[in-house]
């Protein structure tokens, strides 16, 4: 797999060629002020990223049910339940860079 870095106005200029590239599999950094902005990556590795986190969430799910069966103590309320969802929101929209 190949990673590029680009600056924003590069992209800008040569969209098709890293729409091009990426569809080959090549992941592109795009940096903005010199600092990574984005990552752009071909559909079918974000849908592979996504049902892995999906499946990631559901087997913790799971395991935190098999917890709570074998010790009620640890089950969540709802108000602490409702403030994990928004650190965990958080923690996805944070930009995700490429080393």
């Amino acid at each position: 797999m190949t990673i590029k870095t680009m600056t924003s106005e590069d992209v800008r200029i040569r969209l098709r060629d890293v729409l091009d590239d990426v569809h080959t599999g090549a992941e592109v950094i795009i940096e903005r002020y010199r600092k990574p902005a984005a990552v752009v990556v071909n559909y079918e590795q974000w849908q592979a990223w996504k049902a892995a986190q999906k499946a990631e969430l559901i087997a913790e799910a799971k395991e935190n049910l098999l917890r709570a069966k074998a010790d009620p103590s640890t089950l969540t309320s709802h108000d602490e339940l409702k403030q994990l969802i928004l650190e965990k929101r958080t923690q996805e929209t944070a930009p995700h860079v490429a080393t």
